[in-house]
């Protein structure tokens, strides 16, 4: 039920912010033109305005606008387009241990992700959502975020014994920092503490293997994880 529960409010968020974004042309008359760009030559812009049956299809010079705010980020007429999809590596259980992942933003405030790696007994995966508190022109060099995924969140391994084996999954949340990621570089740090929600299976699990398969402990599971990783700028 918990795992239905988080998947489903990750999904209505993500359809509510794929729902409310929109591109806004401003004219060098400053008229807002709100629709969605299909694309663009070196002279005009195409776009369509409205939804459904009275959606219609349009164009305009690009000497008769001054600014284009799209839905994932503001740019400037003759400004860079920024990354909106990046690879990371690194270490953490969003990274499904000792990995990777793809992120994906598909409106500037929020992202998606999946991550998959080695998580000592075995390979781990996580999948959910990042949400970061900047202004939309933010160019801070420290921008927080917070995130929540589904996935493995505890790792069993047992020396000499890899039958014993076993990763557990549930929900994690966290919240981390990125370092100056508007940077002009290739690519950008991240580090983040995530405290993962575990279920009582987990202790089940660890009470049986020492009071019936003699397995000694010598480390306790801790309530906090760490991440930290390198995110490379695809686009």
């Amino acid at each position: 039920m918990k795992k239905l529960v988080f998947i489903s409010v990750l999904i209505i968020i993500a359809a509510f912010t794929a729902h409310a974004q929109q591109d806004t042309i401003i004219t060098t008359k400053g008229e807002k033109i709100a629709c969605r760009i299909m694309r663009q030559t070196d002279n005009k812009v195409f776009y369509t305005v409205g939804k459904g049956y009275d959606e219609a299809s349009s164009s305009i010079n690009r000497s008769e606008i001054s600014e284009i705010k799209y839905a994932v980020l503001t740019h400037k007429k003759d400004g860079a387009k920024p990354s909106t999809i990046t690879l990371g590596i690194g270490l953490g259980m969003d990274y499904g241990g000792v990995g990777g992942n793809i992120l994906l933003y598909p409106q500037h405030n929020f992202g998606i992700f999946g991550g998959v790696g080695y998580a000592i007994a075995g390979v781990g995966f996580n999948a959910g959502a990042k949400i970061r508190f900047i202004s939309e022109n933010s160019t801070a060099k420290l921008q927080p975020y917070a995130l929540a995924m589904y996935g493995y969140n505890a790792a069993i391994a047992v020396t000499d014994a890899s039958q014993y084996n076993k990763l557990f999954y549930g929900p994690t949340l966290g919240f981390g920092l990125d370092f100056n990621p508007n940077s002009a570089k290739g690519g950008y740090f991240t580090l983040a503490i995530l405290v993962p929600i575990r279920s009582n299976d987990v202790d089940k699990y660890i009470d049986d293997l020492k009071n019936n398969h003699g397995v000694e402990f010598k480390n306790d599971l801790l309530p906090i994880g760490i991440s930290i990783g390198y995110r490379f700028k695809l686009n």
